[in-house]
Formats: C-alpha cells, structure tokens, sequence
C-alpha cells in the first residue's frame, strides 16, 4: 500500500511516516504532484499555522491538486492542522480561507484553552466503522476547534469539540494518531482498510 504524506512544511511527517511504516506501507513524503497521483491515500499531515500552511500550498499550487484529487476520489486523510485546512477557513488570528472542501470554519476554543493530551472519543454515528474505537483515548495538540454542519461531524471529544469530521473517502481528524501509541495504529489500521476497500 502506497501512502503520500504532502509535504507543505508542516511538523511531524518523520513520527507519521514511522507509525505508517509498522504497518508495512510504503510511504513517501513529497509534494511532487506525480507521486501523489500514484498513492492509495494522500495525508494532509498538521501541525503549524494555518494561514502560513494555506501559503504554502499554495505556493507550490497544493491546494488545486488536492481538490483536483479529491474530485476524482482520491481517499484523503487530514490530521489535526490538516483536518482544518480541508474547510472553508481559520479565525486563527484572522480569517483565512481554507481548501473549502468541507463546510465550516475553525475557531478558538470557547473555553480559551490550549487542549494538549489525551481524551476518548464519543462516536456519534453508531452506524459507522469508527464505532469500534468509541471510548479509546487519542492524542490531541490543538486550540481551534471546528464550527460547522452537525452532519460532518463523526466523533467528539468529552468536551464536545469535533473530533473526526468527514464523508465518504474524506476524512479529518483532530487528534494525532501518529502519537497515540496502540490506539493510533489500530486506528490507521482500520482506517486504511475503510478507505482503500482491503481485505
């Protein structure tokens, strides 16, 4: 399995491609556009500003390839910063326009806190195949939280912000799995099999 880690800048990638690489996928971390056509699943990896990451997609033309690949289909995966970029905008600051992939815009944290730890996930559609991780505790780094249709929003925190939001071969979640031990590799295990149809 070819996974495409875009490389944009953001922080992280070497901890993402490691965690990828237990599960036996052949992992490129790249912008070259050629290369990314060619994997299975595109991940938009996060952590850093948003408005600095929508620069620099947008310097190497990243953001209409994304949307040109996910017109086609293409399973795409957004983490935490990444998760935040596939909607339509950032108050981080000020308001930055996002991809616009998915409805709805990120904002601060109505507590005004910085989230940085561990929290279990509450599925709120019972019908899908996250259900299996309802309850296990991931990793989260993050203080903008997403503001948008309830029917987008897959699972949540114990604080009720969105969790995992997306539809289809399209996905974002807020928390890193990359550095939640068992629980993020199970997760990408499952999730990958979701994405791309394996057996």
């Amino acid at each position: 399995m070819k996974i495409g880690i875009l490389d944009y800048g953001a922080g992280n990638l070497n901890s993402l491609k490691n965690t990828l690489r237990i599960l036996e996928c052949e992992v490129f971390i790249t912008k070259n556009k050629k290369v990314l056509e060619e994997v299975n699943l595109i991940i938009l990896p996060g952590v850093g500003a948003f408005k600095e990451a929508i620069n620099n997609l947008q310097k190497h033309s990243l953001d209409k390839f994304i949307l040109k690949m996910h017109k086609k289909n293409k399973p795409i995966l957004g983490i935490c910063l990444g998760m935040q970029l596939l909607s339509e905008g950032s108050y981080e600051h000020s308001f930055t326009e996002g991809l616009g992939i998915l409805k709805g815009t990120f904002n601060k944290d109505p507590s005004n806190k910085y989230f940085i730890g561990w929290d279990s996930l509450n599925i709120l559609k019972k019908d899908s195949f996250f259900n299996s991780f309802n309850n296990n505790n991931f990793y989260y780094n993050h203080s903008y939280v997403f503001n948008g249709p309830t029917d987008l929003i897959i699972a949540t925190t114990t604080y009720k912000a969105a969790s995992i939001i997306g539809c289809n071969n399209l996905i974002g979640v807020q928390f890193h799995p990359e550095k939640s031990q068992d629980s993020g590799l199970l997760f990408f295990q499952s999730l990958l099999k979701h994405l791309i149809k394996i057996d």
